[in-house]
């Protein structure tokens, strides 16, 4: 059985994510840049970030699994795209599909499971390589039972529930506390 029918899906991505941040690390460094930069928000415009139908034809190639996603990106992870397709044409036919492939499951997964996937590369960088490698050849050698149990043990994230936000509440009042009385005032300490 190859090695992609039997990881399941998160981390399977894992080597995508991992040459993303890698590439995009790579290259905002060389030009002074932070590569945690804090995401903005999905409204955020950036003229820098064009949109699909003014990207060239090349990127437009190699972001091809992306195309319905693409208004929906925000700029930080445009840009993480788009420094991965100006780096498509390097790439032999086989990474270019494997690249693509990659960008299709990525695509399919939901946003809960995006969210793992960053996590556990996210800890997988903290680990030194010797690390990383001892817990994945000790993975790999788990049938695919154990691997199902172990997926089904890993401890559920609570669920955060987003609060209104500002433009939500807009149209409603917002209600004042009630007055004090001046009697009782005094008895505060």
């Amino acid at each position: 059985m190859t090695r992609s029918k039997t990881l399941p899906g998160v981390f399977r991505l894992l080597p995508l994510l991992l040459a993303l941040v890698v590439n995009l690390a790579a290259s905002q460094n060389s030009r002074g840049q932070h590569p945690e930069t804090p995401h903005q928000t999905p409204h955020a415009k950036d003229s820098a970030v064009p949109p699909w139908s003014a990207l060239s034809g090349a990127r437009q190639q190699a972001l091809a699994p992306l195309q319905g996603e693409w208004q929906a990106l925000d700029t930080y992870r445009k840009k993480k795209w788009l420094a991965i397709s100006d780096k498509f044409d390097t790439m032999t036919p086989e990474q270019q599909a494997r690249s693509q492939s990659r960008m299709r499951e990525w695509v399919a997964l939901k946003p809960e499971q995006r969210r793992l996937a960053r996590e556990s590369y996210l800890q997988s960088k903290k680990l030194d390589p010797v690390q990383k490698t001892a817990k994945w050849e000790r993975y790999e050698q788990l049938s695919d039972e154990e691997k199902q149990k172990l997926t089904a043990a890993a401890p559920q994230k609570k669920r955060i529930t987003n609060l209104p936000s500002l433009h939500a509440a807009a149209g409603k009042p917002i209600r004042q506390a009630p007055a004090i009385p001046p009697d009782s005032a005094k008895a505060l300490p």
